[in-house]
């Protein structure tokens, strides 16, 4: 490496050292928020299925596979890479998932058929996946006395909340403001985009463990965690 690359590499570590990072139970509030954030986009669409039914003329059964794609692509996400931010860390999974969010958010506010309504919701559930596995763990990594059942409690509650205030929300959005196809999205885009921001100053709990593998998991229970 030559002297200049080797100053400005120095200097960007500098930088980096630098630059604000949360702490304590801030950390543990921003991966508790992505929590929330995933689901209450999960929820978004919901008031607007009649919407789109009405607009594209697609039966009741199609709409019922709409449904199915989300929670198809969530299961697969959680299958294949669920282990990868133990392998790669935290804060890179939760970025590229709350990008998928975001594009699925974008795809949601622009369809124009069916089709785009399957992809959007498959995009979503494969993105909600991989934030709930990192998430998770996540929780238990920056709780400032890693305490397991605080931790689920806090997953648990936050989980509910999003699902609830999203589908509320979103409701209140499409019924009494204008654009109501488009406006819902664009508030999950906005919440989506100060999530990455705070990912960005979020603590790395995990130590990168060389080559990442994206394979299937076989479903378990962690012994420790049994009990309760």
């Amino acid at each position: 490496m030559d002297p200049e690359t080797s100053a400005l590499a120095f200097r960007a570590a500098r930088v980096r050292a630098r630059a604000p990072r949360l702490t304590g139970l801030a950390a543990f509030g921003a991966v508790a928020a992505v929590i929330a954030v995933a689901f209450y986009a999960s929820a978004t669409p919901s008031p607007l299925y009649g919407v789109y039914q009405a607009r594209w003329h697609f039966s009741t059964p199609v709409l019922s596979l709409v449904y199915a794609t989300y929670a198809i692509g969530v299961l697969v996400s959680l299958l294949l890479v669920g282990s990868l931010s133990d392998q790669r860390g935290r804060r890179p999974v939760l970025a590229w998932s709350l990008v998928g969010l975001l594009v699925s958010a974008l795809v949601f506010a622009t369809a124009s058929s069916v089709a785009w309504l399957f992809a959007a919701r498959a995009l979503q559930g494969l993105a909600t996946g991989g934030a709930l596995g990192a998430a998770g763990a996540a929780l238990i990594d920056l709780h400032p006395t890693s305490d397991t059942r605080t931790a689920a409690l806090v997953n648990g509650v936050v989980a509910l909340a999003g699902l609830g205030i999203g589908a509320l929300l979103s409701s209140a959005l499409v019924q009494f403001l204008p654009a109501p196809r488009e406006l819902p999205f664009v508030v999950v885009a906005a919440m989506i985009a100060l999530l990455l921001v705070l990912v960005g100053v979020m603590p790395e709990p995990v130590s990168r463990q060389g080559r990442a593998a994206i394979r299937p998991q076989r479903p378990a229970i962690p012994h420790q965690t049994r009990g309760p």
